[in-house]
C-alpha cells in the first residue's frame, strides 16, 4: 500500500507523510522508512537509467570521450546504491544505516579528493576532470540523501 503511494506521487515521501497520519507510531515509522528507502533506491536507479540512455546516444554519435565521463557518473550512482543496500542488510536501525552510508561515502570521496590533488600536482587534466566529476556526482547523491531523510525529521 505504501509502495503504491510512493511510486505514484511526484514526491514519494510526501505521499507517505499523508498516509501515516492515521497509523500508530510504530507503523508510521516503518512506513516512512520504507518510503525513504524506495525513494532513495528509485532515485539512484532513475539516475543510472537516464545516464545509460545518454551514454547510448553519445556512443551512437561517436562521442567516446563524453560517453566515458557519463560511464563514470553511472558507476558512482551504482556505488552509492551498493553501499546503501549493504547498510540495509547490516544494520536494523535507521540511524546506524545512515551513519554507515554517510561514513562510507565520505571515505570514498576522500580517496577521490586525494586522487584529484595528485592529478593536479602531475598536471593530468583528464584525470582532474574525472576525479572532479566523481566528487560532484557524490555531492549530488549526498544532497538527495539528506533531502529524503530530513523531510520527516
Amino acid at each position: 500500500q505504501s509502495r503504491d503511494l510512493c511510486l505514484r506521487a511526484a514526491k514519494p515521501y510526501m505521499a507517505c507523510h499523508k498516509l501515516v497520519m492515521h497509523k500508530s507510531s510504530a507503523e508510521m515509522v516503518k512506513i516512512m522508512d520504507n518510503c525513504k528507502h524506495e525513494t532513495f533506491i528509485g532515485y539512484l536507479d532513475r539516475q543510472t537509467a537516464d545516464i545509460q540512455k545518454t551514454i547510448a546516444l553519445l556512443v551512437a554519435d561517436e562521442r567516446k570521450d563524453e560517453s566515458d565521463f557519463e560511464k563514470i557518473r553511472a558507476n558512482i550512482f551504482q556505488i552509492a546504491k551498493s553501499v546503501y543496500q549493504t547498510s540495509l542488510k547490516t544494520f536494523p536501525e535507521e540511524n546506524a544505516r545512515l551513519e554507515f552510508l554517510d561514513s562510507r561515502l565520505a571515505m570514498i570521496a576522500q580517496s577521490w579528493k586525494s586522487a584529484l590533488d595528485k592529478a593536479k600536482t602531475h598536471h593530468d587534466e583528464v584525470r582532474v576532470l574525472q576525479e572532479q566529476l566523481k566528487l560532484d556526482t557524490m555531492e549530488e547523491i549526498l544532497k538527495k540523501r539528506k533531502e529524503i531523510w530530513e523531510v520527516a525529521e
